[in-house]
């Protein structure tokens, strides 16, 4: 648990056991840079396997999410959810 909160108890995503709602939730914000990230990256047929993306393809995608440095923004994000649900300020989502 960083910054004390429990990552399976969500507020958007419904709980379910071993599922970790809260941070399914924190990342809802960054699902359109990802979405870019893959477009811009052009996959081809061979990225998807039985509908699942392959190894390979996760790998492009993380290493272009590092060089990026979208982490920052991310733990940014974080700890401004965890200053809002303690009701020490407002939260403002990320834009891109």
């Amino acid at each position: 648990m960083v910054h004390g909160l429990d990552s399976y108890a969500g507020y958007l995503h419904v709980d379910r056991s071993g599922r970790p709602s809260l941070v399914l939730d924190l990342m809802e914000e960054f699902r359109p840079h990802v979405d870019i990230l893959v477009l811009k990256l052009k996959p081809n047929g061979g990225w998807v396997d039985g509908g699942l993306l392959t190894r390979e393809a996760r790998a492009q995608i993380v290493q272009r999410w590092v060089e990026l440095k979208l982490e920052p923004a991310v733990a940014r994000q974080v700890a401004a959810a965890v200053a809002h649900l303690e009701g020490r300020s407002l939260y403002a989502p990320h834009s891109l």
